[in-house]
């Protein structure tokens, strides 16, 4: 597996949690998970547009 592949595939997780945490009303989760999809699209992004 690639390293973007690696990174998507963190980023559908993160946003699965993140939908889950939601529905429990778990605010401060969502906020972490948030800062970790923010950080990991970043990381992605940077993969992406390597050469």
């Amino acid at each position: 597996m690639t390293q973007i592949a690696k990174s998507r595939k963190k980023i559908q997780m993160i946003r699965e949690d993140i939908k889950t945490s939601v529905k429990k009303g778990d605010v401060k989760n969502v906020s972490i998970l948030l800062e970790a999809l923010e950080s990991e699209l970043t990381i992605f992004e940077t993969l992406y547009s390597a050469p």
